[in-house]
């Protein structure tokens, strides 16, 4: 997200149907810069849809970059890791500091 000249913006920046289950392994962000960025993700099925921050997966060990251009991590404490066939995702960035693009990975494993 962000690019082009334009900005990373606070808020919903985009929803994702995922077409098989698939259990969520890792995640990794990378920055165009050296700062911070967050990330909230949220899940539902599709006839849920929109999923909202009551929805959310992350736990206690959001994707975040604090001072860097990069982070992973495996740990995903507290996580919801199951995704099932025809779940959205809902990206979410909770904040950012100097920024202008970042990307959100997940490393899943298809069951």
């Amino acid at each position: 997200m962000g690019g082009n000249g334009g900005k990373i913006i606070i808020g919903i920046a985009w929803d994702l149907r995922v077409d098989f289950n698939c259990t969520i392994n890792s995640w990794t962000v990378l920055g165009d810069d050296v700062g911070s960025v967050q990330f909230d993700l949220w899940k539902t099925t599709f006839a849920g849809f929109p999923p909202t921050v009551a929805n959310t997966i992350t736990g206690t060990d959001k994707p975040k970059v604090v001072g860097g251009v990069k982070a992973t991590s495996t740990a995903l404490t507290g996580w919801n890791t199951t995704i099932n066939a025809g779940d959205v995702l809902r990206l979410n960035v909770d904040s950012f500091l100097v920024m202008k693009r970042a990307a959100l990975m997940l490393k899943v494993t298809k069951t």
